[in-house]
């Protein structure tokens, strides 16, 4: 689909508590595929991460066909089993965003998507913190 994505984050390491693996393909692929799904050809991606107040906050915004009123309130519900075609007609299982959303809760975060005029941005809160290394004790400054 050649779609650009634009990326944000503070140049700083974040901490959360997920299972890395279980984090990366089921709750952020399902996003971003998503994303992608319901994006139009040459369009853009937006992904914004910052940490503030022991949670790390992570964006990711399409500028696709978004999601209709009636449907965004069922998306996360697993017995809703939403799912339509991409902008490509993609299909989809409509499993995705039910269980990220299983498994954000399991690691006290959340996910939600704001009402959009378009597109669509799904926002995901995670307790978490700016990661700081602290100095070594035998490290040497040179200078």
């Amino acid at each position: 689909k050649n779609i650009d994505f634009k990326v944000t984050f503070n140049e700083q390491d974040y901490l959360v508590d997920v299972n890395p693996l279980l984090f990366t393909s089921s709750v952020l692929n399902n996003i971003l595929h998503n994303a992608i799904k319901f994006s139009d050809e040459n369009s853009i991606i937006e992904i914004l991460a910052f940490a503030n107040a022991n949670k790390v906050h992570l964006s990711i915004r399409d500028f696709g066909i978004g999601i209709p009123e009636s449907i965004r309130a069922k998306v996360f519900k697993l017995r809703s089993k939403v799912s339509r075609k991409g902008t490509n007609l993609e299909s989809g299982s409509g499993f995705g965003l039910p269980i990220a959303k299983r498994l954000l809760e399991l690691w006290q975060g959340k996910i939600f998507i704001p009402k959009s005029d378009k597109g669509t941005e799904v926002i995901i809160h995670l307790k978490g913190e700016v990661y700081e290394e602290e100095p070594k004790k035998d490290s040497v400054c040179g200078g």
